[in-house]
């Protein structure tokens, strides 16, 4: 079967990449998962000199932040591009149906914990939500031993996984309620409040209501 997915350079590539982002222990997904890692750290240094050392930041790590931000963007969405359908292999169907599951199991997988937390940090193109950056020293932890005998994040993560649906519905809820509220926000008070210029300062009015922390 190996040799059926190395006969031509398309399927040596569609398994080269589906091993960089989803099978751990692969040299594609140690390679992946070196540049990712690199990347946090650079990036949490650039947070860092911007909180603490810049209270104005220079051009170039702006610059540099940005870039990194975009590598975060496009490797998410080639891990969501690659996953792969285990209910197509299993069964079959008409193209209709197969296209549709593939639309399905990726929107499901894309509403995991650890994938939305990585959808969050790339929204830190916001001014707003830059404070989210944080949130990818959490990519650090995967793989990692940090505990011998129990691992309270697996634990946490097991219990995401099998309450999935009720997850994916409240997070699709808030996103749709912040969408909607922040956009309603801008469109009435953009003409009358000065310290509301773009669609991001009503999702973040959107964000702050719905945390009751405003």
């Amino acid at each position: 079967m190996n040799d059926s997915k190395s006969s031509t350079p398309g399927a040596a590539s569609k398994h080269w990449l589906s091993s960089a982002f989803h099978q751990p222990g692969t040299r594609a997904y140690t390679v992946t998962e070196f540049i990712i890692w690199s990347l946090v750290i650079l990036s949490s240094i650039l947070m860092i000199l911007e909180v603490f050392v810049w209270q104005n930041p220079p051009a170039w790590l702006r610059l540099v932040d940005k870039i990194t931000l975009a590598v975060f963007a496009v490797e998410f969405t080639m891990r969501v591009l690659t996953y792969k359908s285990q209910t197509v292999d299993l069964f079959s169907g008409t193209h209709f149906w197969r296209v549709r599951t593939h639309i399905a199991e990726r929107l499901l997988f894309i509403f995991t914990p650890l994938q939305l937390l990585d959808l969050l940090v790339i929204f830190t193109f916001l001014p707003q939500l830059r404070g989210l950056r944080v949130l990818r020293l959490l990519r650090l932890l995967r793989g990692v031993r940090l505990f011998q005998y129990s691992d309270p994040i697996k634990s946490l993560l097991r219990t995401f996984q099998e309450n999935s649906l009720l997850y994916a519905f409240t997070f699709s809820f808030l996103f749709i309620v912040v969408t909607l509220g922040g956009t309603s926000f801008f469109l009435v008070e953009a003409q009358h409040n000065p310290q509301v210029n773009s669609i991001s300062d009503g999702i973040w009015w959107a964000l702050v209501t719905v945390t009751t922390v405003g």
